[in-house]
């Protein structure tokens, strides 16, 4: 009697393959996780900014001027030579320029309405396209008002 033991080629085939699978749903989910937490980041950076337009405007009854910058709109998060941005770090109400987690270009975007109104947008990389909220935000963007 000859008998060896060990797996036969098709059973080691079979574990690899159920291995993968599983490795790949788990780096899937990881992957959102990521980008969950990207998004995050971004709306606290976002609060942040907000906060600190609150205590810009109750300190000199006024928000920020604006400046243009390559996005074609206003302000970005990697932007670092504006007056918005400029403005509430040279004060002080900011600690420093904000940097966008994943390098999402223009994520934030800065309209000053008047002396007493600003408009803040923000894009996130998961989130769903937001409702209107009489922002007259572009389309996939959120929008924050005073």
């Amino acid at each position: 009697m000859n008998t060896q033991k060990g797996f036969t080629l098709i059973e080691l085939l079979v574990v690899v393959a159920i291995i993968s699978l599983l490795s790949s749903v788990v780096v899937a989910s990881l992957n959102t996780a990521r980008t969950k937490s990207r998004d995050a980041a971004r709306v606290t950076t976002i609060k942040q900014v907000q906060n600190a337009l609150a205590l810009y405007y109750v300190d000199r009854n006024d928000y920020p001027p604006i400046a243009q910058n390559e996005c074609g709109g206003t302000e970005g998060f990697t932007t670092s030579n504006n007056d918005f941005m400029g403005s509430l770090v040279s004060t002080g109400y900011y600690p420093s320029y904000p940097v966008d987690p994943g390098n999402l270009n223009c994520g934030m975007q800065y309209v000053r309405d008047s002396a007493t109104s600003y408009r803040l947008f923000y894009r996130l990389e998961a989130g769903p396209v937001p409702p209107a909220t009489g922002c007259n935000q572009p389309p996939t963007w959120y929008c924050l008002q005073p």
